[in-house]
């Protein structure tokens, strides 16, 4: 379709979802077993601790952010048929206020309305510890070697159902015998939850902030405490634009019983390949770096993640051997990298190229990679016409 008026069709969504929801429904939660399951109409959406039983809760905080990401991105007004904190209840006109100046990045005004509110009445004896979301990729681990040092941090927690569909994907135990690998290294208790958030469609470029968010409170009958890792320096962001894990985004996931943490804004991606081998180069050799081929873990060496991560390797002690199942020369991958028309994609990529060009010495590499960043500058202006 041509260009103007696709984006014109887009507006004109986009101001509908402002002035009108597409239905209202009330949303419940339930224990089905061993799982929460938080019903919006037709959606189910449930979230389980592998191999701990549910039970009852004061209040589901955590289910609160799970229904605000199912609103906003399926432009539906729910109002909410279980006990949260009063804590998460402001937060929730917090969000509705930021974000209803994101719409225009596909997603609806927050019309969630809390129906029972509570005041909590105490917290876990545990509260002094934290808990961090941890994928095993170089953000989470850089976050991790760094809350480590920082915070009194002793467990990790691993999300299946975020990039893998369920905690039976192959894909995912092999991830996870990547991780278990990483965390014991790390002393790090491995925590395991399950959801089909990921599954059900709900605009994960834009919300799995919210999934980590709710993710962590998922959790916080026993810890004080959530971290996740940033995937930009605050200079990035102001380029990369609007994306799932926003910097700022922490603020309007904490409530006064749980703060929400996030670390890695202070570091590129090769600044963080260097943290990370400062401590310890061992760990680098159990990365989990990209998701091209869902049928199967590990690492294929030849997606554009795996590229900018082998060329960062290149100033470690690590072999790309043992990271990566392929490694084909990266100044002929480099020049054959096809472009993209997702402005928000293009220009994290363009992060990423700018960040390697820098940190790289003089050569035929770091030509590639400046040659690469010409060309997506160059399609960048032709896409934003």
């Amino acid at each position: 379709m041509y260009r103007p008026f696709k984006r014109r069709r887009q507006i004109r969504r986009a101001i509908q979802r402002r002035h009108s929801p597409s239905q209202k429904n009330t949303a419940d939660i339930v224990l089905r077993g061993d799982k929460y399951v938080i019903r919006v109409g037709d959606i189910e959406l449930f979230y389980s601790s592998i191999g701990q039983h549910a039970k009852p809760r004061q209040t589901y905080d955590f289910a609160a952010l799970a229904v605000a990401a199912i609103s906003m991105a399926k432009n539906i007004e729910v109002d909410l048929d279980f006990p949260i904190t009063s804590s998460m209840s402001d937060r929730l006109h917090d969000i509705a206020r930021v974000y209803g100046v994101w719409t225009t990045s596909g997603l609806s005004p927050l019309r969630v309305r809390p129906t029972h509110v509570e005041q909590p009445t105490g917290q876990s004896d545990t509260s002094s510890t934290g808990i961090i979301c941890f994928s095993g990729g170089l953000d989470s681990l850089s976050a991790a070697v760094e809350a480590k040092e920082r915070y009194d941090l002793r467990d990790a927690l691993l999300i299946a159902g975020a990039d893998y569909d369920s905690a039976d994907d192959p894909a995912f135990i092999e991830l996870r015998t990547r991780v278990e690998r990483l965390t014991d290294f790390l002393g790090l208790n491995l925590k395991i939850i399950a959801t089909n958030f990921h599954m059900r469609g709900i605009h994960w470029g834009m919300t799995h902030g919210f999934n980590l968010g709710a993710s962590l409170h998922f959790c916080e009958e026993n810890h004080g405490f959530g971290i996740f890792a940033q995937d930009y320096t605050w200079f990035e962001e102001q380029y990369r634009g609007l994306w799932g894990n926003y910097g700022n985004l922490p603020i309007l996931l904490s409530t006064d019983g749980f703060g929400i943490k996030t670390l890695g804004a202070d570091k590129t991606r090769m600044e963080k390949l260097q943290h990370v081998a400062d401590y310890d180069s061992r760990l680098l050799s159990n990365l989990s770096v990209c998701f091209s081929d869902k049928s199967s873990g590990g690492n294929c060496g030849k997606c554009f993640k795996c590229l900018i991560t082998r060329v960062g390797l290149i100033n470690t002690d690590v072999s790309e051997q043992d990271v990566f199942q392929a490694t084909p020369d990266l100044i002929k991958a480099f020049n054959d990298t096809e472009m993209i028309d997702d402005l928000d994609g293009l220009r994290g990529r363009m992060v990423r190229c700018a960040d390697m060009a820098y940190n790289m010495p003089d050569g035929a590499l770091r030509d590639a990679v400046n040659k690469l960043l010409d060309r997506m500058t160059a399609h960048h202006l032709k896409v934003a016409r």
